[in-house]
């Protein structure tokens, strides 16, 4: 609670795409439970605010993060999102005041690493988006069925997005 995170991203000069930097999120949640973010600012971060993840079986961290809440927080300008969703279920982001004028990755980002990854019962709700960029995407790795398992977006205000909502499904798979 009331925790003011300040990284150093620069949307003038954002850098590389070299998958170390824009992983330095300001929350890092493995295999977590129970957790309630709320009252916290995060600006400039080369990363995600939130990542919300866990390990894969045989893995440090085995085991999905559950129960997690992102209430109330205030996030402006990020590489990456205000929350990746990995490997969890019961996430509810509500109430939040979020800016994000880089379109590099989606404000809320679905993106399970393999099948063994899953997202559950995720639900965005009465935020206050301002992003040039993608609202949500869910992201398939390859032929890997990982959509989520029920996505909730109820009553947000969202302005100034290129687009709401971008899926992509698994090889095979046509809509």
């Amino acid at each position: 609670k009331g925790i003011n995170f300040v990284g150093n991203f620069d949307v003038s000069n954002p850098g590389p795409i070299d998958g170390t930097s824009e992983h330095a999120h300001a929350i890092a949640l493995k295999n977590a439970q129970n957790i309630e973010i709320h009252d916290c600012e995060a600006q400039n971060i080369k990363g995600d605010f939130v990542y919300v993840g866990g390990g894969r079986t045989g893995e440090a961290h085995e085991g999905k993060s559950t129960n997690v809440l992102v209430k109330n927080c205030i996030g402006r300008e990020f590489k990456r999102s205000f929350v990746s969703f990995i490997h969890c279920d019961k996430v509810l982001v509500s109430d939040n005041t979020i800016s994000k004028q880089y379109a590099y990755v989606a404000m809320f980002d679905i993106e399970p690493n393999d099948s063994s990854q899953q997202t559950y019962n995720i639900t965005i709700r009465n935020n206050f988006i301002d992003t040039i960029g993608i609202f949500v995407q869910v992201y398939n790795n390859g032929t890997n069925n990982v959509n989520p398992k029920s996505l909730s977006i109820i009553n947000n205000h969202v302005s100034n997005c290129s687009y709401f909502y971008t899926s992509s499904l698994p090889t095979g798979v046509n809509t």
